[in-house]
């Protein structure tokens, strides 16, 4: 007989934790401590690093590509962890993990079987602390229900409100030197 502690933990618990303390480490740190923590899971782990420079919303498409790939044919098989950092851009200024997840969102469409964790600083110079940001499947349609135009808000730059909003932002004090955004997304199932 199973009881509530057999029960695997939830996509969004798992997320946060692959990056916990990760604020503290350089990004390549974080990155391999949650690349090991997914393992430890037991995800199949894609590594794709830090990425160059790169725009949130070409980098979010990329990135749903790639998971729909798995998802599609089973290759890495579930349950996988895509994990990867690095600055991001939005017409040449700084973009906010709000940004990538949001445009991850829409390019992911509500698959039921993916999940996708981001966290950072604020792009606020000067700052010392940042926010984590999530989506799920159901992202999409919770902010219908708010009456959420989640496409106009990614194209006024207000990704971050979307989030806080729908209660998946957390703020987050995290070290002044850190200025990349660690990434990860959970396929559960293909």
């Amino acid at each position: 007989m199973s009881t509530c502690d057999d029960a695997p933990p939830r996509p969004q618990m798992v997320l946060r934790d692959l990056f916990a303390g990760a604020a503290l480490a350089a990004t390549s740190e974080a990155l391999e401590r949650a690349a090991l923590r997914a393992r430890d899971l037991g995800f199949v782990v894609l590594q794709l690093g830090i990425q160059p420079r790169s725009d949130a919303s070409e980098l979010a498409k990329f990135h749903a590509a790639i998971a729909l790939q798995c998802v599609r044919h089973g290759n890495p098989m579930a349950p996988t962890a895509i994990i990867s950092g690095g600055p991001l851009y939005e017409k040449n200024s700084l973009a906010t993990q709000a940004d990538f997840l949001l445009a991850l969102a829409l390019a992911l469409d509500e698959h039921r079987a993916i999940y996708a964790f981001a966290c950072g600083p604020s792009v606020t110079t000067g700052e010392s602390t940042g926010f984590s940001v999530q989506i799920g499947p159901d992202t999409l349609a919770r902010a219908r229900q708010l009456r959420i135009d989640v496409a106009q808000r990614l194209a006024a730059g207000e990704a971050k409100s979307v989030f806080e909003l729908l209660g998946d932002c957390e703020h987050l004090a995290i070290a002044v030197a850190q200025t990349s955004v660690l990434r990860a997304i959970l396929i559960t199932q293909h």
